[in-house]
């Protein structure tokens, strides 16, 4: 999941799996206007609860997903 998504434009992510099912923000995080979105288990193969890490490439840019999380 993070080769597929890591650098990939929000939007996409938001097409393949709709919205998220919650949206937090990361205490004392330096990055504003990054914020978690998380998913819950998205691939029924895989225990993940999948998790990202979005925010914007550049001030005022394009939202990205700048990471993934499986917890």
């Amino acid at each position: 999941m993070q080769q597929r998504w890591r650098g990939k434009p929000y939007a996409d992510l938001l097409q393949s799996y709709g919205p998220p099912r919650l949206v937090m923000t990361v205490a004392n995080h330096p990055f504003e206007q990054e914020v978690v979105v998380v998913y819950g288990v998205v691939d029924a193969s895989s225990p993940c609860i999948d998790a990202f890490l979005v925010g914007p490439q550049h001030r005022g840019g394009e939202l990205i997903v700048a990471d993934y999380f499986c917890r």
